[in-house]
């Protein structure tokens, strides 16, 4: 724009014409090519002088072409990149400038046009064809050949005859022929829109997503492809049929966003033709493509628009069928998606709203059973049959829990055939899909809360009743070694790995409410499932890492890691009452001590903890909740050798002064904990005296107990060879033979 600019600002012709020459004579760049071209565009008369030379390429007249293409490059400018990156005055200025209705030309039209009218010399013309026909013409690329030729006939004035039209005014009509474009040229200008339409949709996806600002300049824009026959045309002969749709169903989705106009009466009533046609809206049952991630396809556009749109339709069978569809969709993104943006509009206590969530467990039990009995034509008629019970409310709801064991009455002779485990099942994926709009939202509606803890109750009741099955069934066998080790080895697939991942990562705000929830159920079930519980404070964790590694604060309060393992903690302390053998316990209890450990010291990650120091008031807080937690649980940590390595291993790091001091007191009280021979463990337990004796030495010495307890640790240390310590005992044993030194 600078320089583009300055030169509209010459003080006359002659500076104007002459620094144009300067720009062609001492510069190759397509930069400042475009610079010339804009100019033209703006002054239509330079062409017939000094911006000639650019009508006398024909390498730039079909780079010309593929700039109509690609003139996609500037759509939706003013989003929120350009107004980050700018002042606000310079940003005006450069969106105004943007925005000047002469950019929007294509050059090539406004060439024709002057040279078919004699605006361009004819002398000058002859000159030119005459330097194409001999020259130019054998230089362009094969893949571009018949474009090239298609221009020569254009430019032929023998191919254009001059008639009068309907209103008696003198018109040019072309009566010559064009070669067609080869196959490679086909393919390489389908490539070009291609890109030009996936810009489009991603730009449009950018802006449900919150990473980009809707503007009334971007929403008139889309208004005009939609309402531009030339446009739609243009769009439907260059794209394939998929293609077409998403642009069409990207800019639709934008277009109801805010900020808007008031949409024409011939809009709205395409809208409301293409509406009609959601009650035929396939859906997919496939369990690999419902699983992909993909959000750029018109199906996700419509996910996300279609509650809005559905407000016109009628009858209310034709809504049902439709938000039905819509509900299950093509992926569980656009379930969720669905989901989320039909809350949004109508709120959740809109009666369609609750026959949603309700039908939601039934929907995750039939996808199940589809892929178990995938073959048996009965699968159409049992998802023709729940359709109808939903289009004419004669279901009678059911909780997730119900619906882990429900089955249509025309599949129960089939599914009586599976073992017992496998005759439970839901598509874990779906159900959080769906739901997780409701768990997610921010609301103080009472209902609202109770309807989001009533939803996890449930979920996590069903998984755990699943789960306590499978447990039950291997240890009903005869094999009782075999199966021990099976019964406690019951790992969460794919699908229920996702589902935990969804509820923790799904409003991290009111993670201490879902913990206390599935504590609440572990306990009523009466299963001790440490596979669950590691997974989750492990997820917990990492999505504490990112974001704080990421510099975002306040999403997920520090708070939240001491009052999950305070509360894990106590469920477990609460175990250890109880008779193991009278116990249901799938995976390892100390499996979940460590990832409490690592919960609340970080130590996972050790670039973050490098980053960290003991000034910050924050990692006082990781020191107190360390040393509170080991108090209060240490009967359950320390008799535990891995639990102790652990220890070992925070307690070496520089913030955690208070919890070193109390891991050396309760070693110096109970020193049958000492490790026997050099190991992992032993090496540890050296690096966590070494940084007490670096850090904090005066505490040891102020107090001639604690020299004796550090001398008899040291020993013991060095008796067994443990790596470090004779270094370590030397080291005091010096400092205290000659403090003053």
């Amino acid at each position: 724009m600078t320089l583009e600019g300055w030169l509209y600002s010459r003080p006359n012709r002659q500076e104007l014409e002459h620094s144009i020459s300067l720009i062609l004579e001492r510069t190759s760049t397509v930069a400042m090519l475009g610079v010339l071209v804009s100019l033209a565009k703006c002054d239509l008369t330079l062409l017939s002088k000094p911006l000639l030379p650019l009508i006398s390429s024909l390498q730039l007249l079909i780079w010309l072409e593929f700039e109509q293409i690609d003139h996609g490059q500037d759509f939706g400018f003013d989003g929120t990149g350009a107004r980050a990156s700018l002042l606000q005055e310079d940003y005006q200025e450069l969106l105004e400038f943007n925005r000047l209705s002469y950019r929007s030309d294509e050059l090539q039209t406004v060439i024709l046009h002057l040279w078919i009218n004699e605006g361009i010399p004819l002398v000058e013309q002859s000159r030119i064809l005459r330097d194409w026909d001999e020259h130019q013409l054998e230089l362009i690329p094969e893949i571009s050949k018949s474009k090239a030729l298609r221009i020569r006939a254009l430019f032929g004035r023998s191919n254009w005859q001059e008639k009068q039209d309907s209103e008696g005014e003198q018109v040019f009509q072309f009566i010559g022929t064009t070669p067609r474009d080869s196959e490679e040229e086909v393919k390489s200008e389908a490539a070009l829109w291609n890109l030009h339409h996936l810009q489009i949709a991603v730009t449009c996806r950018q802006i449900l997503d919150g990473k980009r600002e809707k503007t009334l300049e971007i929403h008139d824009q889309l208004v005009n492809l939609l309402t531009s026959k030339r446009q739609i045309n243009f769009f439907k002969e260059k794209l394939e049929h998929q293609a077409f749709s998403k642009v069409i169903w990207a800019a639709i989705a934008i277009v109801l966003e805010p900020p808007n106009n008031i949409l024409s009466e011939d809009l709205q009533s395409e809208l409301n033709y293409l509406v009609e046609t959601f009650p035929n809206l396939s859906i997919s049952l496939d369990g690999f493509h419902r699983r992909q991630s993909y959000d750029l396809d018109a199906r996700a556009f419509i996910a996300h628009v279609a509650p809005k749109l559905l407000r016109e339709l009628q009858p209310d069978t034709s809504v049902r069928v439709s938000a039905f569809r819509c509900l299950i969709g093509v992926r569980d993104g656009d379930s969720c998606a669905f989901m989320r943006s039909w809350i949004r509009e109508y709120g959740l206590e809109y009666p369609l709203t609750q026959e949603l969530i309700s039908v939601v467990p039934r929907i995750a039990r039939l996808i199940t059973l589809t892929y178990a009995f995938s073959e048996d034509l009965r699968i159409d008629e049992a998802w023709s049959t729940l359709e109808q019970n939903f289009v004419e409310e004669s279901f009678h709801k059911i909780s997730i829990l119900e619906a882990l064991r429900w089955t249509p009455e025309i599949l129960i002779e089939l599914n009586e055939q599976e073992p017992r485990s496998l005759q439970l099942g839901l598509d874990w994926s779906f159900l959080m899909a769906a739901l997780t709009p409701i768990i997610g939202i921010e609301s103080g509606d009472k209902a609202a809360k109770s309807l989001e803890i009533t939803l996890l109750e449930e979920a996590f009741y069903a998984l755990l009743c699943l789960r306590k099955t499978i447990y039950e069934d291997r240890s009903s066998s005869s094999d009782e070694d075999r199966y021990d080790f099976m019964k406690r080895s019951i790992y969460l697939d794919e699908d229920q790995s996702h589902f935990l991942d969804m509820i923790v990562k799904s409003s991290l705000n009111k993670i201490t409410i879902k913990i206390d929830v599935l504590i609440h159920a572990l306990k009523a079930t009466k299963l001790v499932d440490c596979i669950i519980l590691v997974h989750i404070v492990g997820t917990l964790t990492y999505c504490f890492i990112e974001q704080t590694s990421s510099g975002i604060s306040g999403s997920v309060g520090n708070s939240f890691r001491n009052h999950v393992a305070s509360a894990i903690g106590a469920y477990l302390f609460e175990l250890s009452n109880q008779e193991q053998s009278d116990l249901q316990i799938i995976g390892d209890i100390e499996d979940i001590w460590e990832k409490l450990i690592d919960l609340l010291s970080l130590d996972t990650w050790q670039p973050l903890i490098d980053s960290l120091s003991e000034a910050d008031p924050e990692n006082l807080n990781i020191d107190q909740w360390l040393t509170h937690f080991f108090n209060r649980f240490q009967d359950e940590l320390f008799p535990r050798w891995r639990i102790r390595r652990k220890l070992y291993g925070v307690g070496k790091l520089a913030i955690c002064k208070k919890f070193r001091r109390v891991l050396f007191q309760k070693l110096t009280q109970h020193q049958e904990f000492l490790p026997d021979h050099r190991n992992d463990e032993s090496e540890a337990l050296v690096q966590v005296l070494v940084e007490l004796w670096d850090s904090d030495c005066t505490w040891i010495i102020n107090k001639q107990s604690r020299c004796q307890d550090l001398r008899t640790l040291l020993g013991h240390l060095q008796e067994i060879d443990a790596v470090g310590a004779r270094s370590l005992a030397d080291q005091v044993a010096s400092f205290l033979s000659n403090p003053g030194s």
